[in-house]
């Protein structure tokens, strides 16, 4: 199945989306590599990868060498990405979202996005990591 190398800043999500297309796929990465869900590799540490969940996506960030931090402490992928017409990146109205007690990014993702992929896309755009716990009544850009 392979594996990387993580670098600076990547948690288990950027891994399973840049490698994975998936961010589903963390939960495997962590089952697979004996870390919880929450851990950050250390840059450098090889995880072993598990089976691809979507090759469009993981063929896509391999194709324009985009390398997903968003655990770092100023979250970024190297250039943002542009997936026109994909459901991907199909974004509802209102362009935000006010989070209410217990969600997260990914439940946010799911219920407004209709994708747990998305769970990236709102953390960059809203410069946080994927695993930061969101505060209560704070609002979200679904949208630039």
């Amino acid at each position: 199945m392979g594996s990387i190398k993580a670098v600076e800043g990547q948690s288990l999500f950027d891994v399973a989306i840049q490698r994975l297309g998936s961010a589903e796929a963390a939960f495997a990465l962590a089952t697979l590599n004996g870390l919880s869900i929450t851990d950050q590799p250390v840059p450098g540490y090889t995880l072993r990868l598990s089976k691809i969940i979507d090759n469009d996506i993981a063929d896509f960030f391999s194709f324009k060498s985009l390398v997903p931090t968003t655990a770092g402490s100023d979250p970024v992928i190297n250039e943002p990405p542009v997936i026109s017409g994909s459901s991907f990146l199909r974004m509802p109205d209102p362009d935000q979202v006010k989070i209410v007690e217990g969600q997260s990014l990914f439940d946010i993702a799911i219920q407004k996005l209709g994708s747990a992929e998305a769970a990236l896309e709102l953390a960059v755009l809203n410069g946080l990591s994927l695993t930061d716990e969101l505060t209560t009544g704070e609002t979200l850009q679904l949208q630039e």
